[in-house]
């Protein structure tokens, strides 16, 4: 569920929405919006179009790429006499361009090129011969999956498969956009559904909760083209997590949980849409377990065999046990009401679960501590940024108190991948223009922690000093992934993305607002609402 709501000037990334972008016109041709330009009959964004870059019809060689209105090699790649090539690979251009000293392998003695140097044949472990050139099938975007197999511009090769490395959910404008990892270039936004919510991956196939519609939307991981299955769920689902073959539902507006399996069930007729392409994993319910409307669920994350559930009206977690997924059980509930709030003076009491994770065998919640103050007709913080760790084995619950100095508002959670580490997105408070559109004039004390395993932090993220300049001061850290040593940060105020390293226990700004530089932008503004905001990031396997 979006908690915020904002607008931003659109720069960088390729948003390409017919119903916001373009409009017919009999009389006075193709009508673009102003961060598209019309090419003949569309619109296209020149910055990022390899079929428009830098001015219509400007075209980009095959292997390049169009960033910032200039054709470049994809990365890994350089060029040599007028050619994007893969000098650890390329016959021709062996370990540097031949024009600057690289060699040029024999044809006729049938050399192949490997790791930069000629040889008499491929010598290393799963590299494959492709006309002279010693490849890997598993991750070389240039023959993925098979010889001259090509990833499209922008995407990696995962295991034989072309995709993206992270994808972005934009709830203002529905739809999703990818990132590669290595080049921090951001590919074209495809809508989907109506209010994407959360994402996961189940079999190759991505799956988009909808919180409009109340379906889970379907579509191919490679392309995103969208299927026609699109199963129902309940009212207002929050959140989605899968598991094995099995997908779990968190249903904000019935308070229940819902569970999914793929295989052969039979779905209704009204489980497909009008569009889209045929497939589907054939996502049918396999149960469903009332954790109470009133409660509010929200999110969860899995631990042993048991579901955790923020409930964030009532101040309190579900665990639900799942060993069986087709007879789910609420086992216990854990009450974070009694805990210090560490509140301000005049902050109203009243802990309020958000984003949950595992950690070093725990639970840990993100508690946003606000209330609502009439005066401002906003939400305004209570007290310090908060966890609530539970601890599974006697049910005790204990507070981590993230200081205010930093921290207002903790959102979001998710461990390193080798688990030493925590890291914790504080949104901060948020100041808005109010209704109608609740577009963002500030955030105050937003940030991105790390913390070790005594909870202790031992580094941050805040905006740098003159990153104000650059709209960091409008920055509110929501969601994110984590992927290898970095975290993909989405923005809930201007639908950007803020890009960290994690350098000897440090937290590094990778693409931000550093030294003058701009994060990414990978969700379009609504140019009816002036908003944009990103619902959800995922880290894709």
């Amino acid at each position: 569920m979006m908690k915020s709501y904002n607008v931003v000037a659109l720069a960088g990334a390729a948003l390409v929405f017919a119903a916001v972008v373009l409009v017919a016109c009999p009389t006075t041709g193709v009508v673009c919006s102003s961060y598209v330009k019309p090419c003949g009959q569309s619109c296209a964004d020149v910055q990022n179009d390899p079929k428009n870059c830098g001015a219509c019809q400007l075209a980009c060689q095959s292997g390049q790429v169009c960033q910032a209105g200039h054709c470049l090699c994809q990365p890994g790649s350089v060029q040599c006499g007028g050619q994007c090539v893969v000098t650890s690979s390329d016959p021709n251009n062996c370990g540097a361009c031949a024009s600057a000293g690289g060699s040029v392998c024999s044809a006729d003695g049938g050399q192949v090129c490997e790791n930069g140097q000629c040889k008499a044949g491929c010598t290393l472990g799963g590299n494959n011969g492709c006309n002279g050139a010693c490849v890997s099938f598993e991750n070389d975007p240039n023959n993925c999956g098979g010889c001259g197999q090509v990833c499209p511009p922008k995407e990696s090769c995962h295991a034989g498969a072309c995709r993206f490395d992270v994808l972005f959910s934009c709830a203002s404008l529905p739809g999703v956009a990818g990132l590669n990892a290595t080049s921090l270039q951001v590919g074209p936004f495809t809508g989907l559904g109506t209010a994407p919510q959360a994402l996961d991956v189940l079999q190759g196939t991505l799956l988009d909760l909808d919180g409009s519609d109340d379906r889970i939307y379907e579509a191919d991981l490679v392309s995103l083209a969208q299927f026609r299955e699109a199963p129902y769920v309940q009212t207002f689902p929050s959140h989605l997590l899968v598991d094995g073959a099995n997908v779990y539902v968190v249903n904000n507006g019935t308070g229940n949980l819902q569970v999914l399996s793929a295989g052969s069930g039979a779905l209704d007729a009204g489980d497909y849409v009008a569009t889209g392409v045929d497939g589907g994993l054939g996502l049918h319910t396999v149960a469903v377990q009332s954790i109470a409307a009133a409660n509010d669920p929200e999110y969860m994350t899995k631990l042993g065999s048991s579901l955790y559930v923020s409930l964030f009206a009532s101040g309190k977690v579900a665990r639900v046990d799942v060993t069986n997924p087709a007879a789910p059980s609420v086992v216990a509930t854990y009450d974070f009401n009694g805990l210090n709030l560490h509140l301000f003076d005049g902050g109203a009491p009243g802990p309020k679960p958000w984003g949950i994770t595992s950690f070093q065998g725990k639970v840990y919640v993100a508690l946003e501590n606000n209330y609502y103050n009439p005066t401002t007709g906003a939400l305004a913080a209570s007290g310090d940024g908060l966890l609530a760790v539970i601890d599974p084995a006697d049910g005790g619950v204990a507070a981590v108190d993230l200081g205010s100095d930093l921290c207002l508002e903790a959102n979001w959670l998710a461990p390193s991948v080798d688990g030493s580490l925590l890291y914790v997105s504080c949104a901060g408070q948020v100041r808005t223009t109010g209704a109608p559109h609740f577009n963002t004039t500030g955030v105050d004390r937003a940030a991105v922690l790390l913390l070790d395993r005594s909870n202790q932090r031992v580094s941050s993220w805040t905006c740098p000093e003159g990153g104000a300049d650059g709209g960091c001061n409008t920055f509110s850290p929501n969601v994110f992934a984590v992927r290898g040593s970095r975290v993909y940060v989405g923005d809930t105020a201007y639908g950007r993305a803020l890009v960290l390293d994690t350098v000897g226990g440090k937290l590094v700004e990778v693409a931000g607002f550093a030294d003058g530089g701009i994060p990414l932008t990978v969700c379009p503004v609504n140019l009816v609402t002036g908003n944009a905001n990103v619902s959800d990031v995922l880290s894709v396997p």
